[in-house]
């Protein structure tokens, strides 16, 4: 996640707080939600299977007070079937971008990106489809 303020600018690899500087009053946040788990096969005969997809992207304004604190979520990447990680800033009905989703296991169906339509923000971009093998 990226925030840009009038004296800068600070990227969010993980979730954390942010606490606005002096004469702050707005933030600029760009947001990506995490990537879908690719599929897994249940034995070991490696043949490959469909791509997660991708994180959507959301960013917005958003109105801040000069030292007080702002939730800053980082959406991960996920690490079995549910979605990736949404991120947001504040809170979910703010500025945030969906997770993309997942593959089950077994399966060659590619998983969606998460949904521009399910995000908040001034603009909303969907997160691309995995790939089939």
């Amino acid at each position: 996640m990226l925030m840009q303020q009038a004296v800068g600018q600070q990227t969010y690899n993980a979730t954390g707080t942010f606490t606005p500087p002096a004469g702050v009053t707005t933030v600029t946040v760009q947001a990506w939600g995490g990537g879908g788990r690719g599929g897994a096969r249940n034995n070991n005969d490696n043949i490959p299977l469909a791509g997660g997809g991708g994180g959507a992207y959301s960013s917005g304004s958003a109105s801040v007070t000069a030292g007080t604190a702002s939730t800053v979520t980082v959406g991960g990447g996920a690490t079995n079937t549910s979605a990736g990680g949404d991120s947001w800033f504040g809170n979910a009905t703010t500025i945030m971008a969906k997770g993309g989703g997942s593959v089950a296991n077994n399966s060659n169906t590619r998983g969606a990106g998460g949904a521009a339509s399910s995000g908040f923000g001034t603009v909303t971009l969907n997160g691309g489809n995995g790939a089939a093998s």
